[in-house]
C-alpha cells in the first residue's frame, strides 16, 4: 500500500513525551515518513529520538526559533503528497484516530485541510487545547 503522508513533529524540550508520540506514529500505516524538528531543545529530546527511532528523520535547529519556524523547516523536507502535523506532547494519542482521519482525507480530497479536535479526550487535555492537525 502506498504511504502518502509525511508526519512533521516540531519539538522543544519534549524528551519526556516524544517517545510516546513516535511509537504511535510509527504504527500508522499511511504515514511513510516522519520528520522531527528539534527546536533547540536542551533536555535531550534529539538524543531520545536519535537513539530510539532510527527511521525518523531528525532535524536539529541550532537554537529555539519557535514552533512556526520548526514546522516551516519540516515542510521544506517532506517527500510525500500530504502532511500530518502533530504536537510532540500529545498524550493518549491513538493510531486509530490518525489513521481514520488520513483514510477519510484520502477518500474525500476536496479540501486542503482537516483539523481534528480531541473530543473524547479527558477534560484536562481539552482545557489545555491539545489538538491534532492534519493539513
Amino acid at each position: 500500500m502506498e504511504r502518502p503522508f509525511s508526519c512533521i513533529i516540531p519539538a522543544h524540550n519534549e524528551a519526556k513525551h516524544i517517545a510516546g508520540v513516535l511509537k504511535v506514529v510509527e504504527s500508522i500505516h499511511c504515514i511513510g515518513e516522519v520528520i522531527c524538528v528539534d527546536d533547540g531543545s536542551t533536555d535531550g529530546t534529539a538524543e531520545v529520538i536519535a537513539e530510539n527511532f532510527p527511521s525518523v528523520r531528525l532535524v536539529r535547529m541550532p537554537s529555539n526559533c519557535g514552533k512556526s519556524a520548526a514546522v516551516r523547516r519540516g515542510c521544506e523536507l517532506v517527500t510525500r503528497a500530504y502532511v500530518v502535523l502533530l504536537d510532540a506532547d500529545l498524550r493518549g494519542l491513538l493510531s486509530a484516530e490518525i489513521s481514520g482521519a488520513c483514510e477519510f482525507f484520502l477518500r474525500h480530497v476536496v479540501t486542503d485541510m482537516i483539523i481534528l479536535r480531541r473530543m473524547h479526550a479527558p477534560r484536562r487535555l481539552k482545557w489545555s487545547r491539545i489538538d491534532t492537525l492534519l493539513a
